[in-house]
C-alpha cells in the first residue's frame, strides 16, 4: 500500500515523476532495498500480476495537487499491462 500524500511530497521534488516512477521508488529504507523492491514492482505490474492499492486522496491537503494525483492515477490505471489491478481510497468527508 502507498500513502498519496507521500506521492504528493514526492511531487514536489520531481515536478514531472509520474505514479508507477513513484511506486518504483517508495518502498524500501535503504537505496538498495528501494531498487530491489523498484525491480519486483516493475516485473509485477509488467507481467500484469500487481495489485496496487494507493491510500488516502483525501490526506492529499492542497486541491490542486490531489486533482492533478486523481488524473495521474486515472493515466497509470488506464495504461496498465492487462490483469493488473488498481484500488485508491479516500474519505468523502476529507474532501472539500
Amino acid at each position: 500500500m502507498a500513502r498519496l500524500a507521500e506521492y504528493a511530497d514526492f511531487l514536489k521534488d520531481r515536478k514531472g515523476a509520474r505514479l508507477r516512477e513513484f511506486l518504483t521508488q517508495y518502498f524500501g529504507d535503504t537505496p538498495e532495498k528501494r531498487t530491489r523492491f523498484g525491480r519486483v514492482i516493475e516485473d509485477a505490474l509488467r507481467s500484469g500480476k500487481a495489485f496496487v492499492l494507493l491510500d488516502g486522496l483525501d490526506e492529499v491537503p492542497d486541491v490542486g495537487m490531489r486533482i492533478r494525483i486523481a488524473h495521474e492515477i486515472e493515466t497509470f490505471a488506464t495504461n496498465l499491462e492487462s490483469d493488473n489491478r488498481v484500488v485508491f481510497t479516500s474519505r468523502i468527508v476529507g474532501l472539500s
